[in-house]
Formats: structure tokens, sequence, C-alpha cells
């Protein structure tokens, strides 16, 4: 049966905190698991929080948020919530093809973590979502090399094809599980394309608002329920991680979990 998780990265949203503090998250993190919903979290990586570079996408304008891992990794194991996926720092896709000492060091270094946590897969952005070529033999022959708990986002592109088509091209030359955002799905219609093995997926992000009870994606008209449901059907027993958009207060996460729980028990 499919494990629920719930994303880290918009907890503080639901009370008005700095996105960036990782003391608001974990006393957030606490409350949400206390529902009883959820086996663990997907602890997300800002760029905020990197001390190798400034972040290339900063959450908030200003004074960079400096968050080492070894000081997540503590407050992660000294709390005891589980944490069953990292989603590595979202900057590393915009330098896979550039710079990729440093992000052959920033992967090794999430890995590390995810190790000391006991996590089971490590999220990433495998291309720059803003460039308009994706060198798919460049990015193809970096992450060769790289350990099977990565797992390969289906991220946005400005490229003329979509993020599904860019993963199929990329898992023909590379052996690494993928992780299925279904509301950028949505946003390029990439449902009705949708031919990646059920047993290549490792980890789907049900990422959405939650509007008159139902979730919404950012862009497009996919029904996020029955996507998911079909998957569901279709054998897929992993991941399925909350990434709630917009949340107006910690109930908004009760409800969005609830609504995950009543589509795997259906």
């Amino acid at each position: 049966m499919p494990h629920i998780a719930c994303s880290t990265a918009t907890l503080p949203y639901a009370i008005n905190k700095d996105i960036r503090d990782p003391y608001i998250q974990l006393m957030l993190a606490k409350e949400i698991y206390d529902y009883g919903l959820i086996e663990g979290f997907e602890l997300v990586l800002l760029p905020d929080w990197n001390e190798e570079w400034e972040p290339l996408l900063p959450v908030n304008k200003g004074e960079q948020y400096l968050v080492s891992l070894d000081m997540l990794a503590d407050l992660w194991l000294e709390s005891e919530l589980p944490v069953l996926s990292i989603h590595a720092n979202r900057d590393l896709g915009m330098l896979i093809t550039t710079k990729e000492d440093l992000v052959q060091k920033a992967i090794a270094d999430t890995i590390k973590l995810a190790r000391k946590l006991k996590a089971q897969q490590i999220v990433l952005h495998p291309w720059n979502t803003y460039s308009k070529t994706i060198p798919i033999e460049d990015i193809a022959e970096f992450l060769k090399g790289l350990d099977k708990m990565i797992s390969l986002e289906n991220i946005p592109t400005s490229s003329k094809h979509t993020p599904i088509e860019i993963l199929r091209e990329l898992g023909d030359r590379v052996d690494l599980p993928y992780t299925v955002d279904l509301s950028w799905l949505s946003m390029y219609d990439d449902w009705q394309k949708f031919n990646l093995a059920i047993s290549s997926i490792s980890n789907i992000h049900m990422q959405g608002a939650l509007i008159n009870k139902r979730l919404i994606p950012r862009q497009g008209n996919l029904n996020l329920e029955t996507a998911l449901k079909e998957l569901i059907n279709g054998g897929y027993d992993g991941q399925i991680t909350l990434e709630l958009n917009r949340p107006r207060d910690l109930k908004d996460f009760y409800k969005a979990l609830m609504l995950i729980k009543d589509i795997i028990s259906s």
C-alpha cells in the first residue's frame, strides 16, 4: 500500500512565519505528524540555507539564511520524526552541466544527510528550468554515476519538449527512478503523454492548493485525485508526498492529507 509523506517546504506559511526557519518547520512538523495520517516527511533543502554558494533562486530577498546540513541532521534526529525522503537544493538542476564538481559535492553531502536520517530517496531537479535547450547527453553522462537513491523529478522546462518527454529521454540512458509531480503533469498536459512504467516511479508529488475540498493544480485542468487513483490502480505502492500550495492554516494540511488517505483506501 502507498505510504503518505508531507513536504516541509510550505509548513511555515500555515502560520505566516518565515519559510526558511528550520525550528518553525520542525515545530509544525510535529503537529502534522500527530494527526496520525502520514508515515514521515520529505525534508526540502532550501536554496537559502546553502553554505557553498549564493542561492540562484532565493525563497526570500535579503540576507542569506544559512543552515548547515549537520545542523538539520541534529535537529531532525533529536525530534525523532521520520524523514522518508530529502528534496535536494533546487539550484542543482541549474548548475548540473556547468558546475559539475560543485553539484557532485552537494549531492554527496545530501546523500550523507539522507543516510543519517534513514531517508530512502533524494528528489533531484535534473535540468535547468529556464534553459531553452536541454543537453540530454551531458545530463545523462552526469547522472550515470549517481546513487540509485536519486529520483528525477519532472520539473518545468522552457524547452520545446515537455518534462515527461525529457524524463523519457533520460530514462533511455540512465537507470534512476522518477518523482512524478502531478501539478507539473497538469501544467504541460503531460497526463495524455504519460507512459512511464509504474515500477520506475518512487515518489508522487501531490502538489496543489486546497480549494472547495479538492486539491487544484497550479495550472491546467488535471483532476489530481483521479490521476492519483489511476496510478494506484495501475500498481503504484510507493511514496505519495503532499506539497500543499498556499496553506491558510494547519487545518488545510489535515484536510489535504485526509483527501489523499481516502483516495488510497477507496
